[in-house]
């Protein structure tokens, strides 16, 4: 897990993608650390986030640790031979989500 702390903050601008899901970055990210630091690590670095997530301020779910071992997953498979491999992997996954206009108003240049 010490490899994957290390990785964190060079990784996680990576998957801070306008009208990605959560998902999306849980999976993409686990890939990306997997890839450096194996499959324990990454899976470790998620069990100890969600953990983390449950006293603190975030939203602890068990779909995160599932899209988390998804990651891991495309890496030991081989799906996972770059970080843009993974992320169009988990993107097959987990979709982006489309913006929606939801009072379907006339879009206008900004």
């Amino acid at each position: 897990m010490v490899c994957s702390l290390y990785y964190a903050n060079q990784l996680k601008p990576k998957v801070e993608v306008p009208n990605t899901t959560d998902k999306w970055k849980h999976c993409s990210l686990s890939c990306m650390f997997a890839r450096r630091c194996g499959a324990e690590d990454s899976f470790m670095l998620g069990i100890l986030k969600e953990l983390v997530d449950i006293v603190g301020p975030g939203n602890a779910e068990f779909a995160d640790l599932q899209a988390d071992a998804d990651g891991v997953t495309l890496w030991r498979l081989g799906m996972g031979r770059s970080d843009q491999v993974c992320k169009d992997n988990c993107k097959l996954l987990y979709p982006y989500v489309e913006q929606v206009n939801a009072c379907q108003l006339p879009q206008t240049p900004h």
